[in-house]
């Protein structure tokens, strides 16, 4: 997962968080006096810490609270300065004398954590941050830098969110991420969405493609907030990928999921005024296709069995079985004929009942 900013790519590296369980300033039970203090060692003060993975890790780190970039610097022990440096201030710190610039930026962490917001870090692991981070200054204006220009990114042809304050929705985080990418197409594997939510995907959205639908009116409030982000979700491997693509800078010769549709679909998209590409199978491929759909269906309709049965799984296979029918040469009447003759000879399962034994009377 990755931002740009002026074209120079930043990977996700941690949303960082207030440490709740730790006893916060525990060292002003001292006996110094205010006389004894710098600037900026009254606090509050917080603590927190980022990923064991950044320590001893160099490179241009940029902190966005919100939809603006407060602190950009070039570190060359990444989680030491943020976890033992900022995120841990001690009484050395706050004494006259002591680490002034550590206090400023962790108060600017506290008035975030305070207000129910979280800092999403990302960093650049050129070996040219000590150039990078002075432009990038110069350019975003970062509030945590000491200056006090805030600066948003309602840029050229980059998605654009208000978010409007703190963020409510489980898949803020999700929406959030997508607000920033640039280009027309994201792969973010479950695990990637899940590190993003700092959550677990629920269970449905590994078994049900009807999860990852872009119908947002029917409460999935996780369509909600990639739709608002400007993207839709193109294609699904449950359980391992989801594939997002922006609404409005999507290639329209570009092909996304393949699949068999009816022609009234297309006919529907044409009305809303989208662009598409399409097919006539060759015979043996349009009865493969028709055969993983089928198959497709039956395991979502499986796996919704457990949870909120729905119909739609079951009008949908009743029509891959006619367009089946039809293949071989039996059209909807004659289909509906041939289940009746079958249902007058053998009977049909609405009784529910199960042969357990069958006994050689003799």
């Amino acid at each position: 997962m990755e931002i740009k900013l002026d074209r120079l790519t930043f990977q996700f590296a941690d949303v960082i968080q207030e440490d709740r369980e730790s006893e916060r300033d525990t060292f002003r039970e001292n006996t110094l006096s205010l006389e004894e203090l710098h600037h900026f060692g009254r606090g509050p003060f917080c603590r927190f810490s980022v990923k064991e993975a950044l320590r001893e890790v160099a490179g241009t780190i940029v902190l966005i609270k919100g939809r603006t970039v407060v602190f950009v610097q070039y570190i060359e022990d990444i989680g030491g300065y943020l976890t033992d440096r900022i995120g841990n201030i001690t009484e050395a710190d706050i004494s006259r004398g002591g680490d002034q610039e550590a206090c400023r930026i962790n108060m600017h962490f506290q008035e975030a954590f305070a207000s129910g917001e979280s800092i999403w870090l990302f960093v650049n692991y050129s070996e040219e941050g000590e150039h990078i981070a002075p432009f990038l200054r110069g350019r975003y204006q970062p509030v945590w830098d000491n200056l006090n220009h805030e600066v948003d990114f309602k840029e050229p042809n980059r998605p654009y969110v208000n978010y409007g304050g703190k963020e409510q929705s489980k898949y803020a985080p999700l929406r959030h991420y997508l607000s920033w990418q640039d280009e027309v197409s994201n792969y973010l594997s479950f695990m990637e969405i899940e590190d993003l939510l700092e959550s677990s995907l629920p269970r449905s959205a590994y078994r049900l493609r009807s999860w990852w639908s872009n119908e947002r009116n029917k409460g999935h409030t996780q369509a909600a907030g990639w739709q608002e982000a400007g993207y839709v979700v193109d294609f699904i491997h449950l359980g391992h990928y989801a594939l997002f693509v922006h609404e409005h800078k999507r290639d329209p010769q570009a092909k996304g999921m393949e699949e068999m549709v009816s022609q009234h679909y297309l006919n529907h998209l044409t009305s809303i005024g989208k662009v598409y590409e399409a097919q006539v199978l060759p015979e043996k491929e349009y009865v493969k296709q028709l055969h993983k759909k089928i198959n497709n269906v039956w395991t979502d309709y499986m796996a919704e069995v457990e949870d909120e049965p729905s119909l739609m799984h079951l009008q949908e296979m009743m029509l891959i079985l006619e367009a089946l029918a039809y293949h071989h040469g039996m059209d909807r009447e004659e289909l509906h004929q041939a289940m009746l003759v079958r249902r007058n000879e053998r009977g049909g399962y609405e009784k529910g009942i199960q042969l357990q034994q069958l006994f050689d009377p003799f």
